[in-house]
């Protein structure tokens, strides 16, 4: 006796539209072709079989796409050291110099102040940003958006049972982009660590696995925040894709230092 396979149907809603998200294989489909492109997907024509073929293909490809371009960018122009780097080792020099001065440290022999910013203390200070714009400053922006959008007066007894009933549109993708920063931040977190572990002090700044933490976090903050919030969604998907590649290019780097 024969049974009829059914379809279990759920929805989920994506950039202000209802995306209905099927138990079948062409329901994971349409989710990523509506979240790139904000657009309910035409399926009509494709197997889901074969369209979910072409799904893991693309993405696949896209990554090794973009890591190849990761690679080039940071081994093979100065893109990151002549316009990235420069503005984390400006802030790691303030750091050092008022810190420095905080304690009163000064040379010996000449009674003058030295600042000198090594690969640790750019990872700390790029670190310390990074931290700052999820947990401090998006934070801000996120809870400026939910008040903005409930009922008066705040419930801030249960501020998160209103995130579920919110609106569409900049307010919820303002919160939308906070909690995705939330969800990444550890991703990077495990990636400094194993680097403030592995280099020494004397490490140029400039070197592979702190041009790929600059670029991450560069390409997270002013490329992929604002592509969220602007509904840019093609530079969105870019930017994510090119920040995770980062990351992994800078554990190939720790890796690689093995070699030699």
């Amino acid at each position: 006796m024969k049974t009829k396979a059914t379809k279990v149907e759920t929805s989920k809603e994506i950039h202000g539209q209802d995306i209905k998200l099927e138990s079948s294989p062409v329901g994971i489909s349409s989710f990523l072709y509506a979240t790139f492109t904000g657009k309910q997907p035409e399926t009509q024509g494709l197997p889901s079989t074969s369209l979910n073929c072409l799904t893991a293909v693309a993405l696949f490809g896209s990554y090794l796409l973009f890591f190849l371009f990761v690679r080039w960018t940071i081994n093979s122009t100065d893109i990151v050291s002549s316009y990235i780097l420069p503005p984390f080792i400006h802030c790691a020099s303030l750091s050092v110099r008022y810190s420095a001065i905080a304690a009163g440290i000064q040379t010996s022999e000449t009674g003058t102040t030295k600042y000198i910013v090594d690969a640790r203390t750019l990872l700390l200070t790029m670190s310390l940003l990074y931290y700052v714009c999820v947990y401090v400053v998006s934070s801000v922006l996120s809870a400026t958006a939910q008040i903005a959008t409930s009922p008066f007066p705040y419930n801030n007894v249960e501020p998160r049972k209103h995130k579920r009933n919110m609106p569409p549109g900049l307010a919820h993708r303002t919160v939308s982009t906070h909690e995705a920063l939330y969800d990444f931040f550890p991703a990077y977190s495990i990636t400094a660590i194993f680097t403030a572990w592995c280099i020494s002090p004397s490490e140029p700044i400039s070197s592979p696995v702190l041009s790929a933490l600059a670029l991450h976090i560069f390409v997270k903050l002013a490329i992929w925040a604002p592509a969220y919030l602007l509904r840019a969604h093609a530079l969105r998907g870019a930017a994510h894709i090119v920040a995770n590649d980062a990351l992994i290019l800078a554990f190939c780097a720790l890796i690689g230092r093995e070699a030699y």
